[in-house]
């Protein structure tokens, strides 16, 4: 695949608050500049020491000279002719498309912000914190600060040094980042690692034993991940009853690969009000799951399809973000971890076993191979979103496990109602493929004590979860086929096929 490089960021130089950032970028960044050209489709010819460069369509020239490029005779979008650009005009024109003030934060931030700690987005005042995680990377976090403060450390003067924005943004590029979209502050961070060409053994163990036999559907979930961030993708679902099977070590190594741009959250974090913790996030872990309220499924799978949240932080306005968040749960719970509809086709749901070989070391050598599988994603094919926007077919990411967590999602009396008829099909009613009855006359024979069963809720489960065919116009029937006939509106049609798999029984005819 066929990815513009990153830009390098340098050092930062040493007193910022006396130097112009347009100024600076001009003396110290030409070789970016004429990447920047390059990924324009501008080329470069070198003829002696003056550098010809011609336009993408190959008919106009410029050249370069002094740190500075200078437009031949014609124009050539968006250069005009006879005219001599800076670098960072160049910045401007190319990479900003004309927005002068985006371009000069985005220098500040990139080069500046080590020794301004600080943003302002809109009139709330921000520092940026480093720190490093126990894998050793550094992660980066906002906290609000007070203008007072930083007067107070800094002086008067100092806060007009800070770069500010209008509001936060997100985009998501783990090639081609910027910190600044439209003078917007970008939440999405820049990606930690680079590919490089190598090995990695214990990284494909532990993505087999995640995936087992739908390993090529795990290798394309992490080539979406990484290649495409701003795509969705169907909801992961780890589950294991033993314990050491290695959801925790999943967990850790995307840690590992994504830094400040996954989230680990835990279920209550997921439905509260406030969601700054994960809304700027790419991909969002909640371990140990179980969710056992209807409200707080569907909430969970609207987040997982949702372009748009309202971030809720705490001494901050509400503010709107483009959500690209992807969810992965971890359960104990390998049946019940949250109902499942049995149409719902955004979960991929993966049993863990205990793993049958050991690496107590393995999370070292797991962050060791990072760049290596890193560059074998981006020798893969392209994902065909074609078909489904998630890049999976739900044909795909049905398995046993998602199975059995569709019928244990089913209600106590969806449950009750299948025994039922299967047991009427196999006993009273062997030599019948299907019979009729109500909602009512359900309730008369098998819950006429049971005050929390009524036929409204008979009704809702057999129409809702058992999808049986319903005549809902007035008539005559027997109810069970055994019963005294009666007239009623609202009835339904079981088939045996529905429930068991066994054949009706020909009934012999009785000899006169």
């Amino acid at each position: 695949m066929n990815k513009k490089k990153f830009l390098k960021k340098e050092q930062p130089i040493t007193d910022p608050l006396k130097t112009d950032p347009a100024s600076y970028f001009n003396q110290n960044h030409i070789d970016i500049t004429k990447h920047i050209l390059r990924d324009a489709g501008w080329a470069m010819l070198q003829e002696d020491d003056a550098e010809v460069w011609t336009s993408p369509d190959g008919s106009f020239t410029a050249t370069w000279e002094g740190g500075t490029f200078h437009v031949g005779p014609s124009d050539a979008v968006p250069f005009h002719a006879e005219l001599t650009y800076t670098p960072f005009q160049i910045l401007v024109l190319l990479q900003f498309k004309g927005d002068y003030r985006g371009a000069f934060e985005w220098v500040l931030v990139q080069y500046f912000s080590e020794d301004i700690p600080y943003i302002r987005v809109g009139t709330d005042y921000f520092k940026v914190i480093h720190k490093t995680d126990r894998f050793g990377l550094q992660r980066t976090e906002l906290k609000i600060w007070t203008l007072d403060t930083i007067k107070l450390d800094h002086g008067k003067s100092y806060p007009s040094k800070v770069p500010h924005f209008d509001d936060f943004a997100i985009r998501p590029d783990n090639f081609n980042y910027s910190p600044v979209v439209n003078n917007c502050y970008n939440l999405y961070r820049e990606f930690p690692h680079r590919p490089v060409p190598g090995e990695w053994p214990w990284t494909e163990i532990l993505i087999r034993h995640i995936f087992g036999e739908q390993y090529e559907l795990g290798i394309r979930y992490l080539q979406i991940l990484y290649l495409y961030p701003d795509h969705l993708l169907p909801i992961l679902v780890l589950v294991s009853r033993e314990r050491q099977t290695g959801k925790t070590t999943f967990i850790n190594w995307l840690n590992m690969i994504f830094g400040d741009n996954m989230a680990n959250v835990s279920p209550d974090d997921l439905i509260s009000g406030f969601n700054a913790p994960y809304a700027a996030s790419n991909l969002i872990a909640v371990e140990e799951t179980m969710f056992e309220k209807k409200l707080t499924v569907e909430k969970l799978k609207a987040l997982a399809t949702s372009k748009f949240i309202t971030v809720n932080k705490k001494y901050i306005s509400q503010y709107n973000l483009p959500f690209f968040g992807k969810i992965i749960l971890t359960s104990n719970n390998e049946d019940k971890f949250a109902r499942i509809d049995q149409e719902e086709i955004r979960f991929f749901v993966r049993k863990l076993a205990i793993p049958s070989i050991e690496n107590h070391n393995i999370e070292a050598d797991l962050v060791h191979e990072i760049p290596a599988l890193l560059h074998h994603l981006t020798t893969l094919p392209p994902v065909d979103f074609a078909h489904d926007r998630s890049g999976f077919l739900p044909s795909e990411l049905e398995n046993e496990s998602l199975r059995l967590a569709k019928e244990e999602s089913k209600s106590e009396l969806c449950q009750e109602l299948t025994m039922i008829f299967e047991d009427l099909f196999l006993n009273e009613l062997k030599h019948l493929n299907e019979f009729e009855v109500d909602a009512k006359s359900i309730k008369e024979k098998y819950y006429q004590r049971n005050n929390n069963i009524g036929p409204y809720y008979i009704r809702r489960v057999l129409k809702e979860e058992l999808k049986v065919q319903t005549i809902n116009e007035p008539g005559y029937f027997i109810p069970f086929s055994t019963e005294q006939g009666k007239m009623g509106r609202i009835r339904f049609i079981i088939r045996r096929n529905n429930f068991t798999k066994m054949p009706a029984e020909v009934k012999e005819e009785t000899p006169f």
